[in-house]
């Protein structure tokens, strides 16, 4: 039986420590709760056993299941309630029948090694700054600035996400970002340089920096990147692969 989450999120909460997904679900359960039309959260459960948590901000469905979930009931309510894109992992993609559009791997930070870059951090800066950083490396979606603007001070002011900017020969250079913090994990993402200041190991030292936070608080930290080459690069920095994601797009719902 799937229902909507609705009062007292807790139970929904702690089966999301489970992974990666659902740090992003809890997190924004956090922020918004059952109080915004945009946002909308989904448990199911068989009998009395929790199995599987549901997410959707303004189409983007992340789901969080545990492997005695009703996959075939999970497919039939998303399908039916309808999602611009929808991610998970990957062997719960395959269970529910969808064909991926994307996919990759999660990467944990196990044991950071030190980095070579010196960085040289803005202490104060605007949203924007950011935002044209990750939009020039292509990592945000449809929508622009505003609804990004929105979602972005809401989980800041709520406490889940954390940005850092670099500046490099005095031109802002690289971000990364903490994007979800729960009470017991971190997700990390938001990573880009502008073209002209590739290579000089920038990105790394944010992503280096971040990650040591979230361990130094006791905090499982991740992040989610492509199959390729960057799986490398967080290798380098003391990451591990522990799990695959993968995302589908464009089902339309009737409710």
């Amino acid at each position: 039986m799937i229902r909507s989450i609705s009062g007292d999120g807790s139970a929904a909460a702690a089966f999301c420590r489970r992974d990666v997904f659902g740090t992003r679900i809890a997190a924004y359960l956090g922020c918004y709760g059952d109080g915004y039309d945009f946002a909308k959260f989904w448990v199911q459960y068989r009998g009395e056993k929790l199995t599987a948590v549901i997410g959707r901000i303004d189409g983007d469905a992340t789901l969080c299941a545990g492997d005695e979930a009703d996959f075939d009931e999970l497919a039939y309510f998303l399908r039916l309630t309808g999602f611009s894109t929808l991610q998970c992992e990957s062997r719960a993609l395959e269970k529910l029948g969808f064909a991926p559009s994307a996919h990759g791997n999660v990467v944990r930070a196990v044991r950071l090694r030190e980095t070579s870059a010196r960085l040289q951090l803005k202490n104060s800066f605007e949203p924007k700054e950011i935002y044209d950083i990750i939009c020039a490396a292509g990592l945000v979606g449809e929508g622009g600035y505003l609804p990004w603007l929105s979602d972005y001070t809401m989980r800041l002011r709520a406490g889940c996400t954390e940005a850092l900017l670099a500046v490099c020969e005095g031109r802002n250079a690289s971000c990364a970002m903490s994007l979800f913090e729960t009470e017991t994990a971190v997700l990390l993402g938001g990573v880009a340089t502008l073209p002209e200041f590739r290579g000089r190991g920038l990105a790394g030292g944010l992503v280096t920096r971040l990650a040591a936070q979230g361990l130094a608080r006791g905090k499982r930290t991740e992040l989610l990147c492509r199959a390729d080459s960057i799986t490398g690069f967080y290798k380098g920095l003391g990451f591990e692969v522990v799990n695959e994601w993968s995302v589908t797009a464009n089902e339309t719902g009737n409710i």
